[in-house]
């Protein structure tokens, strides 16, 4: 066996050095059999370079990635407590004040007179007016201060220019920052990471330790994050909360507002609401309460003459609230009564009274009846009215896109007159009249109505004719547009079966409009004449579109619409619904026929002789065709 074949083998410690590594953990001078000895210790079991660590940190510290989430008071619950307390705040924002109106200057640490000092104070001045290129430094110093004071994070991130040159210290969120250890439990050195900061809940960038300035104001050998001031008073700002919590309470509990009111005053200048007054003393709100307070309010109103005088000792008798005469020729005043309000004394012994004047009625408050608090709640399950003849139509394909649609819309009322307790309606269809199946749900009144003058045939762009409609039975409202989104279809609507736009709209009575300026005969409608009476419906959002399976084309549907009110409930038994019936044509299908032809459905298109009523443009015969349409085998 060659050399380089040959089997290696640690040699063994010798005995020597096996009692060497022993005698590392022993003690000496302790003894085995000493008389209730201390013992030698036992042998540490960790690996040596584990020697040093700063803290017992938890295994896979580094894994817990949410910022201050191991225990104590999370961030979010300490800005809780700075911001819930009116007099923390006060004081935090006091220090802020002090530290911030602090002046500060830049000198050369150099010798005096150094050539270039002047200029490198200048760049750092300049640099310091705003530290960040947003910020003041007296705005930038508070948010520093803010993080400092409340969560003990205050976070500063260098940015550099291109050159290598400090550019900006921008100020970063503390609480998005988590500190990470290394095995020794101290903060990594550059290039390896040593903070990750956290957003929307994931680790999202990490910073090595020159390239993050994290600056805890009281950090502990023991925890990775600091000890804020306001953590170090949590417990007292809890009970001060709890404090404030409860006298609160003792204000609110069982207050009864009484108010008072002065109509003529009122309607002379306006409602102007008071001070409020609270008198726990008073446990009679109707009769003493409204007594009161109508005391105060007529005070208010009608005592605003005070007057301030002085006389000599002679008049110490008198007393607050003791009527007298006072007489004054500049002011017109003659045995004018006041009472007094109070008496000082000076050292000379003479005293300075102020009164108010004595409006003879004021004092004595008429009981005026109020209504009792009333907590009936609303009946939720009020039926609503059913719905008036609703809008149905089968809008051209231009509006579809070329799938067939119908159109549904509803309002309900009764006798003309709108339901304000109609909250919508669920609509059902049949084929049969008997099975009813629901397809949608009408959640807003349709803004619909009728004519109330005839509008005479037009087309294009009609500025001579008025439509004139009445909405009461929705109780709607309308609103103009310009002339362009009127002839872009802004304000679509449908009377009889024209589909027609409007720009102007006059308000000529109670749900009642005159809209003129209109674009007739929009989409291929035809600008036909309207008589009194005819249908008139705004198509916009509370319409429902409905798009048609094929086989229900050229078949009479009927459709129920089932009200509910305004809760949601009360919904109208579908047998008392009226059913309306209606026959769709498939106008809303660039091509009716093939479509139902596609199908493989039956249906009847009507005899041969009679008038046609759908129509399908196929394109010139000579024309390449653009479609197919597989009918099946010649032969089934």
């Amino acid at each position: 066996m060659s050399d380089d074949q040959a089997l290696m083998r640690p040699l063994p410690p010798s005995v020597f050095a096996r009692l060497n590594a022993a005698a590392r953990f022993v003690i000496s001078g302790v003894a085995t059999n000493a008389w209730f000895g201390p013992s030698q210790p036992l042998p540490p079991m960790a690996p040596p370079d584990v020697k040093g660590r700063q803290f017992d940190y938890p295994f896979g510290a580094n894994l817990n990635y949410a910022p201050r989430s191991s225990g104590g008071l999370s961030f979010a619950e300490l800005r809780g407590l700075a911001d819930a307390l009116p007099l923390l705040r006060t004081v935090i924002e006091t220090r802020k004040d002090q530290i911030a109106g602090q002046n500060f200057t830049v000198r050369s640490r150099a010798q005096a007179g150094a050539a270039d000092a002047s200029a490198r104070i200048g760049q750092a001045l300049a640099f310091l007016a705003r530290p960040d290129r947003r910020h003041s430094f007296a705005a930038w110093l508070r948010m520093v201060l803010e993080d400092m004071l409340v969560i003990d994070a205050a976070t500063i991130y260098p940015r550099f220019s291109r050159s290598g040159a400090l550019y900006s210290l921008d100020i970063i969120d503390g609480a998005t920052i988590t500190p990470l250890i290394g095995e020794d439990g101290r903060t990594p050195e550059a290039p390896d990471p040593a903070y990750q900061q956290i957003l929307h809940g994931i680790p999202a960038a990490d910073f090595s330790a020159d390239e993050l300035l994290y600056l805890p104001r009281n950090p502990r050998a023991h925890r990775l994050y600091g000890t804020s001031p306001v953590e170090q008073i949590a417990l007292t700002i809890n009970i001060a909360l709890r404090r404030d919590a409860a006298t609160l309470e003792y204000y609110n509990s069982g207050s009864t507002p009484v108010e008072a009111r002065d109509q003529a005053q009122i309607e002379l200048y306006g409602p102007r609401i008071g001070s409020t007054i609270q008198a726990h003393e008073i446990c009679d709100p109707t009769v003493v309460g409204a007594t009161i307070a109508q005391l105060v309010l007529q005070r208010a109103l009608y005592v605003r003459a005070s007057f301030t005088f002085k006389l000599s000792w002679e008049y110490c008798l008198l007393d607050p609230m003791d009527i007298v005469t006072i007489s004054d020729a500049n002011l017109g005043l003659s045995n004018y009564l006041v009472r007094i309000l109070s008496i000082e004394e000076d050292d000379r012994g003479v005293l300075t009274v102020t009164a108010e004047e004595v409006t003879a009625g004021t004092s004595t408050a008429a009981l005026y009846p109020t209504a009792t608090p009333s907590s009936i709640p609303p009946n939720q399950a009020a039926a609503a009215a059913p719905v008036n003849t609703p809008v149905i139509v089968e809008p051209p394909p231009m509006l579809t896109g070329g799938t067939p649609q119908i159109w549904v819309g509803a309002s309900g009322g009764f006798n003309g007159s709108a339901d304000p307790n109609w909250g919508g309606a669920h609509v059902y269809l049949s084929s049969d009249n008997v099975t009813f199946t629901q397809i949608a749900t009408v959640n807003q009144p349709a803004r619909q109505g009728f004519l109330t003058a005839p509008l005479p045939a037009s087309t294009g762009w009609d500025t001579a004719d008025t439509l004139a409609v009445a909405l009461a039975e929705s109780a709607a409202t309308l609103s103009g547009t310009t002339d362009s989104d009127a002839q872009q279809g802004v304000t679509l609507c449908l009377v009889d079966n024209e589909l027609l736009t409007y720009a102007t709209v006059t308000l000529t009575g109670a749900s009642a409009y005159n809209l003129t300026r209109m674009q007739r005969g929009m989409y291929s409608s035809g600008g036909a004449s309207h008589a009194v009476g005819a249908p008139f419906a705004r198509l916009d959002g509370a319409i429902v579109q409905y798009s048609l399976p094929s086989n229900y084309i050229g078949q009479t549907l009927y459709l129920k619409f089932q009200s509910f009110n305004v809760f949601g409930s009360g919904v109208q038994s579908l047998a008392t619904c009226t059913s309306y019936a209606y026959t769709p044509t498939g106008a809303g299908s660039a091509d009716p026929i093939a479509t139902q032809i596609a199908s493989g459905l039956p249906a009847d298109l009507g005899l041969i002789s009679a008038s046609p009523s759908v129509f399908d443009d196929f394109g010139s015969i000579t024309a390449a065709a653009t479609g197919i349409l597989d009918l099946g085998n010649l032969t089934t």
